[in-house]
């Protein structure tokens, strides 16, 4: 498996303070940096023959189509089409709940992506970019549209 680097912090964070929770603010140059990092990561892997990309929505679906152009790869418009050679790329690896629901609907056992993994989920990513115990709001959602991302799949 190839893990992520553990942050405590993200570079100059904007901090949101909603009662007790903690937002954070990822930025657009954070996802270069990250989608640049993911990318190496996946090629200098020979034991990870990522063929194509799947994105799960709503999450996934941006840094999915940036790693689809950084490594020229397609992306899968149904999930049907999933493949062992197959990444699955999602924002972040929250409870793990989506993750786990998602692959266990497959025949299938595709390669996994998130940004972001929190120590107490349920799933690992194969990869992973940053840890995190804090909420994220990214640069393509707002704090508002943020909360409807515990879409079910």
């Amino acid at each position: 498996m190839v893990r992520g680097e553990v942050y405590n912090h993200l570079p100059q964070p904007s901090i949101i303070m909603d009662k007790i929770q903690i937002k954070i603010n990822y930025s657009w140059q954070d996802l270069d940096q990250d989608m640049k990092r993911a990318r190496v990561r996946i090629l200098e892997n020979p034991s990870m023959p990522v063929k194509d990309i799947y994105a799960i929505m709503r999450g996934g679906l941006v840094p999915g189509v940036y790693l689809s152009h950084l490594l020229d790869l397609p992306m899968l418009k149904n999930k049907r089409d999933i493949s062992n050679h197959t990444l699955v790329v999602d924002d972040i690896c929250d409870s793990g709940r989506t993750m786990i629901k998602f692959l266990s609907e497959l025949e299938v056992k595709p390669w996994t992506l998130s940004i972001f993994h929190k120590p107490s989920s349920e799933f690992e990513p194969n990869i992973w970019l940053r840890r995190t115990v804090n909420w994220q709001i990214f640069p393509w959602e707002s704090l508002k549209s943020s909360k409807y991302d515990s879409t079910d799949i």
